[in-house]
């Protein structure tokens, strides 16, 4: 994931082919994220053969970390329902993960990078512009949810707009792609793609 995933011993035992599964679902994983969403690790498992999956359940349970740098306190119980099978794996992520009460001593995982304030206001002042000019909120909405986000960034313009009833989740769901493929053309750029929104008009 950017750099900031270890390489585990059981990356090097696996295929070719699943490493390139793995690498493409951690990407994925850690691009939902950075765009202001809460991904779920357990939906990316099922892209993952069976023999990949311990491997992609350990860096996947990088959540662990990012949750608790929201002010958030995941546990143990928590991931074994969520993964199965997965015991050992969890308890290592939580200990690993900063916020435990682990051996300070002990070699400590890189910290994500967490996510950039100016990224995050283009990332959610494209959204509210494709939904705009898609004809799926009015310009009142946008207003009224961008307000709410700048008093409160620890939801996703996408989310309010949601949670405001001005928005559904399958207009969500499109203008979510919208948004990805906006930056998939202008590579990454939140600021390059809202200046090709904006010369629209």
């Amino acid at each position: 994931m950017s750099g900031a995933r270890p390489s585990g011993e059981d990356d090097e035992d696996l295929p070719l082919t699943l490493v390139t599964v793995l690498e493409r679902a951690c990407d994925r994983f850690e691009a939902a994220w950075r765009a202001g969403r809460q991904p779920r690790p357990e939906d990316y498992l099922g892209e993952m053969p069976a023999a990949g999956r311990p491997a992609l359940v350990r860096e996947l349970l990088l959540d662990v970390a990012l949750r608790r740098e929201r002010g958030e306190r995941p546990t143990a119980a928590e991931y074994r329902g969520r993964f199965p099978g997965h015991g050992d794996l969890i308890d290592a992520a939580l200990r690993a993960a900063p916020g435990s009460t682990r051996d300070a001593r002990a070699p400590r995982r890189p910290r994500p990078p967490g996510p950039d304030p100016a990224r995050q206001a283009g990332l959610n002042l494209l959204f509210g512009v494709l939904a705009l000019q898609n004809d799926f909120i009015a310009c009142d909405d946008l207003v009224g949810a961008f307000a709410a986000w700048v008093a409160d960034k620890a939801r996703p313009l996408a989310q309010l707009l949601v949670d405001r009833g001005a928005l559904d989740a399958a207009h969500r769901a499109l203008l979510e792609a919208l948004v990805a493929e906006h930056l998939k053309q202008h590579g990454g750029d939140p600021e390059a793609s809202l200046a090709a929104v904006s010369s629209l008009g």
